[in-house]
């Protein structure tokens, strides 16, 4: 006959089972939250225009979030916004031609690694890639697509403090990439070296 275990014991071990389930739970949120990219987590449950938890603005609920492993996109607030920068100095086309919902921050990566090679700093998708506030650090530059709907969802119902003309990562060729003006909703192509605001988003 098997002797019955003490009590105390039983106590223990359930004391440390869920301790360790916090404590995953916890790691894994802080591995997404202060050092890079948070993952896909739906207990947020934000709406559009909501504060999202790195204190910029909700633009873009993704409808396929379980597939494509991300769900919001956050802008920035004001405070991370840079002014008077150059998409790149050099000519050549970095192939970010895709301006879709969801390619920003690919096309970001990519300008960056490009510009780098390059020996250029303190351009556009390069002050997004190193950015750092809300304490997270994964902002990129968005795509036409992500800048239309960022004007559309948040300029054009009066959030989010835009003025002014911002560059999008998406390029038309060598010389030109895509903006938009948020004073007047025109978007088009202008030369990489012409200066425009930045305004970093994220997706998460």
């Amino acid at each position: 006959m098997k002797k019955a275990l003490p009590k105390i014991y039983i106590l223990l071990t359930c004391a440390l089972l869920v301790f360790n389930a916090c404590s995953d739970d916890t790691n894994e949120q802080a591995a997404g939250g202060g050092g890079g990219t948070t993952p896909y987590n739906d207990t947020y449950k934000l709406n559009l225009r909501d504060t999202g938890p790195a204190g910029g603005l909700i633009f873009y609920i993704n409808p396929n979030a379980d597939k494509d492993g991300w769900k919001y996109l956050e802008a920035a607030p004001v405070g991370a916004e840079a002014v008077n920068k150059l998409w790149s100095s050099s000519t050549g086309s970095v192939g970010v031609t895709n301006g879709a919902i969801g390619n920003g921050k690919s096309s970001t990566a990519k300008i960056v690694a490009w510009l780098n090679g390059k020996s250029e700093s303190d351009r556009a998708a390069q002050i997004c890639d190193g950015s750092t506030f809300g304490s997270f650090t994964d902002w990129f530059l968005p795509s036409s697509s992500e800048l239309t709907t960022m004007y559309q969802v948040l300029k054009q119902n009066g959030v989010g403090d835009f003025s002014g003309t911002y560059w999008s990562s998406s390029e038309l060729n060598d010389v030109q990439a895509m903006r938009r003006n948020f004073d007047d909703g025109t978007q088009g192509n202008v030369n990489k070296n012409t200066s425009h605001k930045v305004r970093p988003v994220r997706c998460f």
